[in-house]
C-alpha cells in the first residue's frame, strides 16, 4: 500500500498482528490501476490465477506495474443505493510476496495459500453477509483483497473466528471510509475503455 498520511493503530488477531489504518476520508489507494495498459480478458482465460464463481458479470482485466502483469478480477456492476449504505467501509486485505522469479507473480505454494483465504472470506463471511467481494488484484509481488463492510469490529471479529485453522499469513488490513463506493467505480470507469476478448484472442496493451 502507498503511503497515506493518516494515524493507524496495531491490532493483534489470532493468526496474524495485522496494521488496521483508519481515515475519514477516504485515500484514493487505488491509482496504481493506471490506464497505461488495459485489457479486459474472459474468465476462463485465467482460471488459474483465482477460482470465480459469479462469471455472468464477472470481469478479468490486466495492467502492468514497472513492467510487469497485474491481473485484476472484479464484478462489473454497482450495487444498488440500500447496499451501498449498508457496506460504507472499504476494506483492503493485502499480501506481499517475493514474485521476483516468476515476473511478479506469486508461486504456485504462495497462490494456493491466497486462494484458500479468498475462499474462506467467501464461504465463512461474504456469504454470511458481512461482506461484499469488490476485487482482487495479482502482480508485481502484491496481493490484494478489496471489500465492503458495515462494521470493522464486527468483520475483524468474524475474519479471526474463520481463520483460527489456518497458518499465519503475511496479511495487513486497511480500512476506508467510502459510503459511496466511489474507488469501486472508479475501478471499473478505468477498465470501461478496454476491449472484451475471447478464450484464444491474444491480449494487447493500450499505450
Amino acid at each position: 500500500m502507498v503511503g497515506l498520511g493518516y494515524a493507524s493503530e496495531n491490532i493483534c488477531i489470532l493468526n496474524a498482528c495485522i496494521e488496521v489504518a483508519q481515515t475519514v476520508f477516504l485515500a484514493l489507494y487505488m491509482k496504481k490501476h493506471t490506464k497505461a495498459a488495459l485489457v479486459i480478458l474472459g474468465f476462463n482465460v485465467m482460471a488459474n490465477i483465482m477460482s470465480i464463481d459469479k462469471t455472468e458479470k464477472g470481469i478479468i482485466g490486466r495492467t502492468t506495474e514497472n513492467g510487469r502483469p497485474v491481473i485484476w478480477k472484479f464484478i462489473n456492476e454497482i450495487p444498488n443505493d440500500a447496499k451501498r449504505r449498508k457496506l460504507p467501509w472499504l476494506t483492503v486485505i493485502s499480501w506481499k510476496y517475493d514474485g521476483d522469479s516468476n515476473n511478479g507473480m506469486p508461486s504456485k505454494d504462495v497462490n494456493d495459500q491466497m486462494i484458500r483465504l479468498e475462499e474462506t472470506i467467501e464461504q465463512r463471511l461474504e456469504k454470511k453477509g458481512f461482506c461484499e467481494h469488490a476485487n482482487s488484484r495479482t502482480g508485481n509481488n502484491l496481493k490484494e483483497f478489496v471489500y465492503y463492510i458495515a462494521n470493522r469490529e464486527q468483520f475483524m471479529a468474524r475474519f479471526n473466528e474463520a481463520l483460527t485453522e489456518h497458518p499465519a499469513y503475511p496479511i495487513e488490513i486497511n480500512f476506508y471510509e467510502d459510503p459511496e463506493w466511489k474507488e469501486f467505480a472508479s475501478l471499473i470507469n478505468d477498465f470501461g475503455g478496454a476491449q472484451n476478448l475471447k478464450k484464444g484472442q491474444k491480449s494487447k496493451s493500450k499505450n
